[in-house]
């Protein structure tokens, strides 16, 4: 018996009974199977793509110390690429930080005083899109 499936991108194959993928949006794809004697049968269905996305921001972090919690950042998880850019703001709303994603905890060359800090990071989704993702952070020193 042979198989095929339509579409077959982002499948890890296209002719086999048993496949896998990474969807990124809704699907419906056909199956299409034909015999040795050539009779074929075809079943059409929609397989929803789970978009949930997780990012895991620390709620503090001190940057004297030599661990994992020494420097700001944020850690994509299901459904994100990357952080293609994060912003820090004091109380004051002065830019304090402007990168890819690794605040250390200085501000203009001078170690930044304790305090509740607010971050605003740009994500790259995989597939297609980006999004916004803001909150806050407390750097103890």
């Amino acid at each position: 018996m042979k198989l095929n499936w339509a579409p077959a991108s982002g499948l890890d194959c296209a002719d086999c009974p048993d496949v896998e993928g990474v969807l990124f949006d809704n699907t419906t794809f056909v199956l299409v199977a034909t015999d040795t004697f050539g009779c074929r049968a075809e079943t059409t269905f929609e397989v929803l793509a789970d978009k949930t996305r997780q990012v895991y921001a620390p709620n503090a972090f001190s940057p004297e110390t030599d661990d994992e919690n020494s420097v700001f950042r944020l850690f994509p998880g299901r459904g994100i690429e990357a952080v293609r850019r994060m912003r820090v703001y004091d109380r004051w709303g002065m830019l304090v930080y402007e990168g890819t994603n690794g605040w250390d905890g200085f501000a203009r060359g001078e170690p930044a005083p304790p305090g509740v800090y607010i971050w605003y990071a740009e994500l790259k989704y995989f597939g297609d899109g980006t999004g916004i993702l803001e909150g806050d952070v407390t750097l103890i020193r």
